[in-house]
């Protein structure tokens, strides 16, 4: 199981929400740039930068921090935003360095975009996002609801082109109850895309239950608030979980 820390940025401060709801706001840094730092120096291996301003109207209010972040450590940077259009897309990647960029709302409202975007950067570079509430996915940050199951929504990523999915479940982030283990391995069934868990776990026994996931395409997991909060030692779990992952791609058939 492949950790990534999340760095959330909001007004240029490491920011987490819960579940991004306004009003929820905990503050953990001045510096962005030294808390990737840090997680660097703890063995991460891909780094999560959300910009939370991008989600309320202002795409570049972040734009030096992220560029930032990019230069300073010497792992691949992802970043999850309010892409609103191919150029915004464009200007993540060209010029603020991201490695890759994670994209939802533009790839529900507008296919063709996304799939431009794929053709031009490939598809290692362009990752689909999916917030889900109550099993139907959920756009706009969150805020939208839309009448598309999750299942539907992965199999239109996958008729689209790309290889991996970050889905994030709004109803058990709220109500702490973990990650759906039999859910995330049908729906990686099903669409035949990896998944990235996003900030549904809460401590070591969640992650050690994808760990043991039936389904090898529940593969990695991003990780938030319960790592600034110290729920359970980093360090050691990237040792634990590493190790794991590393021993399954090696028995892994071909």
């Amino acid at each position: 199981m492949l950790i990534i820390p999340s760095i959330p940025i909001q007004n240029r401060l490491c920011t987490c929400h819960v579940c991004g709801e306004t009003g929820t706001e905990e503050f953990y840094s001045r510096n962005p740039v030294e808390i990737a730092k840090l997680w660097r120096t703890e063995n991460a291996k891909v780094l999560h930068v959300e910009d939370l301003d991008a989600l309320h109207g202002c795409p570049t209010c972040n734009d030096d921090v992220i560029r930032d972040i990019v230069r300073a450590i010497d792992i691949p940077v992802e970043l999850a935003a309010m892409f609103s259009s191919y150029d915004e897309a464009r200007h993540a990647l060209v010029e603020l360095g991201v490695y890759r960029i994670l994209v939802g709302t533009l790839a529900y409202e507008d296919p063709p975009v996304f799939q431009k975007l794929i053709t031009d950067f490939g598809h290692h570079r362009i990752i689909g996002t999916m917030d889900v509430k109550d099993g139907f996915v959920v756009i706009e940050g969150g805020t939208m609801p839309t009448a598309r199951t999750a299942r539907e929504q992965m199999e239109m990523f996958a008729e689209l082109g790309i290889l991996r999915v970050v889905y994030r479940d709004l109803t058990r982030i709220s109500e702490r109850s973990g990650p759906s283990i039999d859910e995330l391995s049908d729906l990686a069934k099903a669409s035949g895309l990896c998944i990235t868990v996003d900030n549904t776990v809460r401590d070591y026994l969640d992650l050690k239950a994808l760990q043991e996931c039936k389904d090898q395409r529940v593969d990695s997991v991003i990780l938030g608030k319960v790592l600034y909060d110290n729920v359970f030692p980093c360090q050691k779990i990237w040792r634990i979980s590493e190790k794991l992952w590393f021993t399954r791609c090696a028995t892994k058939p071909k």
